[in-house]
């Protein structure tokens, strides 16, 4: 359903002449990479995941952990907002 509205909505914007917005296909990295962007040791950065204290995608035994999920929240840390309730 959202995909429909999404596409309904960039059809309207063209339609009235304005430029559509083209997103950025999501990047994903593994824990182990993750671990690499954000500087931390990958045993860090899992227990950081098993705490669900960052936002994850788990496929299998795997983590995947979207880049720009993972910056947001850095920034929100930094900020001194968790983001938790």
């Amino acid at each position: 359903m959202a995909v429909a509205q999404r596409v309904t909505e960039v059809r309207e914007e063209t339609e009235a002449g304005s430029p559509a917005v083209v997103e950025q296909p999501a990047v994903w990295l593994s824990g182990q990479q993750a671990a690499k962007h954000v500087g931390v040791s990958w045993p860090t950065l899992r227990q950081a995941i098993v705490d669900h204290a960052i936002p994850h995608v788990r496929l299998g035994r795997r983590w995947k952990i979207e880049v720009s999920v993972l910056d947001a929240h850095l920034r929100r840390l930094a900020s001194g907002s968790t983001g938790r309730a």
